[in-house]
């Protein structure tokens, strides 16, 4: 049977979003020699709650609609997929007005308890927003199995935002700004090339549908909670350390939860080539091959403990000399 999966489908796309993940980790890895001496630990702290308020704004902004558009995909023989994603469209239009309209009222209660700038707070909802879309366009491709085009996005946006980040932090000199204004910068660009390709690909259907729209809250609005709650397990730690300890000790903190996130992108980029093969195989309604997925399911979660196993012992001697020693 693992002979069988190493040739299907499943591993050769496995494989390059594997791929895809490590080239993303080791640009971001490379990166941080130069960011830890450009940027002090309080700088890191606030780059670093950048990426929280951003991950507390994402289940609101669009309300999982890229995941509501990934699993009617294969339902697209009963519906119109491209007026589909138009009323997703929407759906984000209409969630990012009700979510800037919150944080312009409790804008001050947000920046005080996340110790962010308020003047910034406006690059979170458009970082969010134009995720969104870039997600889309990820997802299409997911679900279409197309790992080469989604490998190449991926890499050229990391590539993008490294390239914008060394301009403004090291050479413009603006620490923390030139970090979150890099990322912010990358996100639009890639932004209006997703729409530019869903375009060109005839992505889009402007017609409104009220069973659509139905359909994709149904989806993403019990999903908030859920993403919530993970959100708050992965995230809610930075915000406690800035408040109890300072910004400086949310920076150390995050240089080193780096380095175990390697695992994470491996994890996160198999599930990539996963997702549709798994939803693909669970349709054919077959109880053998159903057995043989949950033996590989376990055959991968020791794969996943074991590397978890050798980052530990890696971890203490790789960070003594790659990050500058203030940190």
């Amino acid at each position: 049977m693992i002979i069988k999966l190493l040739g299907s489908s499943l591993f050769k796309s496995a494989g390059i979003y594997v791929g895809t993940g490590i080239i993303n980790a080791v640009i971001q890895f490379l990166m941080m020699p130069i960011l830890t001496r450009a940027m002090n630990p309080s700088d890191y702290g606030i780059v670093a709650i950048f990426g929280v308020l951003l991950s507390f704004s994402t289940p609101f902004i669009g309300v999982s609609g890229n995941g509501a558009i990934g699993r009617q995909y294969f339902n697209k023989e009963d519906i119109d997929l491209k007026v589909y994603i138009t009323n997703c469209f929407l759906i984000l239009l209409i969630s990012t007005l009700i979510v800037t309209s919150i944080v312009l009222v409790f804008a001050k209660q947000i920046s005080d308890l996340a110790v962010f700038p308020k003047s910034w707070i406006w690059c979170v909802i458009l970082t969010s927003f134009c995720t969104f879309i870039v997600t889309i366009t990820l997802t299409l491709w997911q679900v279409q199995s197309k790992p080469i085009f989604y490998g190449i996005f991926q890499v050229s946006n990391a590539l993008i935002n490294i390239l914008f980040s060394l301009w403004f932090v090291v050479i413009l000199k603006w620490t923390w700004q030139g970090r979150i204004m890099a990322q912010v910068i990358t996100v639009v660009i890639f932004a209006i090339i997703g729409l530019f390709i869903l375009h060109r690909n005839k992505g889009f259907k402007f017609e409104f549908n009220k069973k659509y729209i139905d359909n994709a809250l149904r989806f993403g609005i019990p999903l908030i909670p859920h993403t919530l709650g993970g959100i708050i397990m992965t995230t809610s730690d930075r915000i406690f350390i800035t408040n109890m300890v300072g910004l400086s000790a949310t920076g150390l903190y995050t240089v080193g939860y780096a380095l175990g996130n390697i695992i994470g992108f491996a994890e996160h980029a198999f599930n990539m080539a996963y997702v549709p093969w798994l939803f693909d195989k669970l349709n054919k309604n077959d109880e053998d091959l159903k057995r043989k997925i949950v033996k590989f399911t376990y055959l991968y979660f020791a794969m996943i403990l074991l590397m978890a196993l050798f980052m530990t012992f890696v971890a203490p001697y790789f960070l003594s000399f790659f990050v500058d020693p203030k940190y």
